[in-house]
């Protein structure tokens, strides 16, 4: 809560100003908080501040559609995953998508199967291609700035 806020809640419940100093009578107090409560309104009417969103961890699908996406992987990672807890119907409301540690290893799990399958074979060794440009347009050059054969 905003510190005016605070203030005119503290002053609607008598806590302000605090007990020893001048206090106004209580239809003043009152009409202070009111003001002060009615002021805040229109505040926040104007300027909303609907606050941050929670930290969003992918649900099982969000998770196959991203790898399918990223590495061209269609071998539906999400499904080595725990069924996602849902809420009014959804399963991919930040609220509601926790992370356990068991949680985390699955994911983990998982992520080595889709690095493994997205690197391919690493038994392969790497070849080495050579492509010559033509005779021809050796000296050819579109600016001053570019290197040789970039026609």
């Amino acid at each position: 809560m905003p510190v005016s806020g605070r203030v005119a809640r503290k002053v609607r419940t008598g806590q302000m100003p605090p007990p020893g100093l001048p206090r106004p009578d209580a239809p003043a107090s009152l009409a202070f908080a009111k003001s002060l409560e009615d002021l805040l309104d229109r505040a926040a009417a104007t300027h909303p501040n609907p606050g941050r969103t929670a930290p969003h961890r992918l649900n099982r699908a969000e998770y196959s559609n991203a790898i399918r996406d990223l590495l061209v992987l269609d071998i539906q990672p999400g499904s080595l995953l725990p069924v996602d807890d849902s809420g009014h119907g959804f399963d991919n409301i930040a609220d509601l998508l926790s992370m356990s540690p068991a949680l985390l290893e699955r994911y983990m799990s998982a992520a080595r199967l889709v690095s493994r399958l997205a690197v391919g074979d690493p038994t392969m060794t790497p070849v080495e291609e050579q492509f010559a440009a033509g005779r021809a347009a050796r000296n050819e050059r579109v600016t001053d700035d570019l290197p040789f054969d970039s026609r």
